[in-house]
């Protein structure tokens, strides 16, 4: 008996069962792209993507009679495709763009793999093809043998793969959305290939399967190849970041040694011009010295040990290559940072370019006034992560009026560092923003906070 042969209510439960076996597949490969979810999150949210399988299956069934082949079958690509990602984002939190490329990728895994496997399949029982068994049969050996061969190899390729690789190769990518959709017509180019299967002769099969089968390879070496050279840039970066760190050390010994250097010369000089002065006037002069000296030797110290409370190395490398900056103009830097940060629930490059335009505004705005300086406080509380810039400010203005595109007190042609800064806080609806002047002193705050981090 055939699937046509059916009663209707058949017809549609083996629907079902064919979406929900590939709904399980897409969730198999997602695990590799992403980190696992927690036994709570997946009793949660595991029954909506149970949902998905009826729900796409009906349009299926419904639509069958009005598309036809290739259509249809886009149709539902882009259908499931738009639902998993949506599923994904509220699983695991991330951006549409990461997510929709996940998916897309677990997509071409699941329908190359699954077609090269089903052909292989009734090549080994020559017997159980579709003319001699039942469509429920069919189901049932599928079940049994499908899924533990993609669950094997997931397993293969995580062991290859570390976690979260993907997602990071996104976020150095120039244009992550650019990527994601150039991944989701690769997957409808694989919808497509899937589908020919069904108008290719016996003759040619062994032919289309393998290039079915070389396609993936590809596809799946290209994004591993990616994702292993943005492994060697981040161990570059690491590296910079370090040299950077030691350079900031070595600088900081030269000038405590200038300091030690000047400190026993004034001695000299000072016991010298106070030889006939009386004992109290003496040790007073020699106090207010020595305590001059301890705080220029404590500001050296403390900027060298705050460095090391930053456990993200972006971040770590872009203050670094800043306060190195700032010095180099005689921009005094204060970085206070109290307590490790070492995440923050935000992209990262999206942070890194937020904090270089709130240093360089700030930099730039303290050397328009006689005494410069630039004060930096990251502050991590639990799922708070809080960024306050402080710098000396002489100019005038209204600090709302700081938002709008083109706004610069440095005239036309400026002012787009602050207007790009609030368009990327505009996709984090868990980051807020606030500036004031008070006192001569401008200050921006950017406070972080991770999606149901306070109660």
């Amino acid at each position: 008996m055939s699937y046509l042969d059916l009663p209707l209510w058949k017809q549609f439960l083996l629907t079902c069962e064919d979406h929900l076996l590939g709904n399980l597949i897409l969730f198999l490969w997602l695990r590799v792209l992403f980190h696992m979810p927690s036994a709570k999150q997946l009793f949660k949210k595991l029954p909506l993507l149970l949902f998905l399988a009826p729900a796409t299956a009906a349009v299926n069934w419904g639509m069958a009679g009005i598309l036809q082949n290739v259509p249809l079958m886009l149709l539902l690509y882009l259908l499931i495709d738009l639902s998993f990602t949506l599923w994904s984002m509220w699983v695991w939190r991330r951006p549409f763009r990461h997510c929709l490329a996940a998916v897309c990728m677990a997509g071409m895994m699941d329908s190359s793999l699954s077609v090269i496997f089903t052909h292989l399949l009734y090549a080994c029982f020559p017997m159980m093809s579709p003319e001699h068994v039942t469509p429920i049969m069919t189901a049932c050996l599928l079940w049994l043998t499908l899924p533990l061969f993609h669950f094997a190899l997931s397993v293969l390729w995580r062991r290859l793969w570390p976690q979260e690789r993907f997602c990071t190769c996104l976020e150095h990518a120039g244009d992550p959305g650019r990527t994601a959709l150039l991944l989701a017509a690769l997957a409808a180019a694989f919808v497509v290939l899937n589908h020919m299967q069904y108008g290719v002769q016996p003759a040619y099969l062994s032919e289309y399967l393998l290039v079915t089968a070389v396609m993936t390879i590809l596809v799946a070496a290209l994004v591993f190849h990616l994702t292993m050279r943005d492994r060697d840039l981040k161990i570059l970066n690491l590296q910079k970041d370090m040299l950077d760190h030691q350079q900031l050390h070595a600088q900081t010994l030269e000038e405590l040694q200038a300091e030690l250097k000047t400190f026993r010369h004034d001695c000299r000089n000072l016991l010298t011009g106070l030889m006939g002065e009386q004992e109290d006037g003496l040790s007073r002069s020699l106090q207010e010295l020595e305590t001059g000296l301890e705080k220029r030797l404590g500001e050296k110290l403390h900027t060298a040990s705050q460095i090391g409370n930053l456990h993200i190395p972006q971040i770590r490398g872009l203050l670094l290559s800043k306060i190195a900056q700032m010095a180099r103009q005689n921009i005094p830097c204060r970085l206070e940072v109290l307590y490790p940060v070492d995440h923050a629930a935000m992209e990262i490059w999206d942070l890194v370019r937020c904090l270089g335009i709130l240093t360089d505004n700030a930099a730039e705005a303290a050397l328009d006034t006689p005494r410069p300086w630039v004060e930096i406080l990251l502050l991590q509380e639990e799922s708070v992560l809080t960024l306050r810039i402080s710098n000396p400010w002489t100019g005038e203005g209204d600090p709302a009026c700081f938002r709008e595109e083109g706004w610069s007190t440095r005239g036309s042609g400026r002012g787009t560092g602050l207007f790009s800064y609030q368009r990327i806080l505009r996709r984090y609806p868990g980051v807020s923003s606030s500036t004031c002047w008070s006192g001569g002193v401008f200050t921006q705050e950017l406070t972080i906070e991770e999606p149901g981090g306070r109660s």
